[in-house]
């Protein structure tokens, strides 16, 4: 799609499969009319003016529908890691007990586990793991690894 400068419609619309999306050309200022609804695994949305689509404000933006929340950027090419950090929530942090994982549903959780700042192994869980009970752990600061089908990726966890 980036090459093509004479796109002036565009619809995207009912596709699970859809992870992203490339419309830096150049011209999206004809682009006039844009609809992406309903790509529940939308992750990238790569345009000429960022901050135009996202204010949505001044023509042609202020005609552009974007559903879900994908990250709109001009450059959309980030790191495995911070892929993977977009497309999995873990929450809430800093946590008393709980703490709730999702992900996008092309995301499968692997395994988790947990590590002191020391590198040992304090709490594993397997697959299909969409909370924690982290109520036993004593307070103080964890390092969260999460493996999927895609990757792995460590964030910081608090502890109250």
């Amino acid at each position: 799609m980036s090459t093509n400068v004479l796109l002036d419609r565009v619809q995207f619309w009912h596709n699970p499969d859809l992870t992203s999306i490339n419309l830096k050309n150049g011209n999206n200022e004809n682009i006039y009319y844009l609809v992406i609804n309903d790509n529940p695994n939308l992750v990238y949305l790569q345009v000429d003016d960022p901050a135009g689509v996202i204010a949505g404000v001044d023509p042609p933006y202020d005609n552009w529908t974007i559903s879900g929340n994908p990250l709109i950027s001009e450059n959309c090419y980030l790191g495995l890691e911070e892929f993977l950090e977009f497309s999995i929530s873990i929450y809430p942090n800093p946590t008393n007990d709980i703490i709730q994982i999702e992900s996008n549903s092309f995301i499968e959780i692997a395994f988790i586990q947990i590590n002191s700042l020391l590198g040992e192994l304090v709490m594993g869980h397997g697959r299909d793991t969409h909370q924690l009970d982290v109520s036993k752990l004593s307070s103080g600061v964890y390092i969260l690894k999460v493996n999927t089908s895609s990757g792995e990726f460590t964030k910081k966890l608090v502890k109250e």
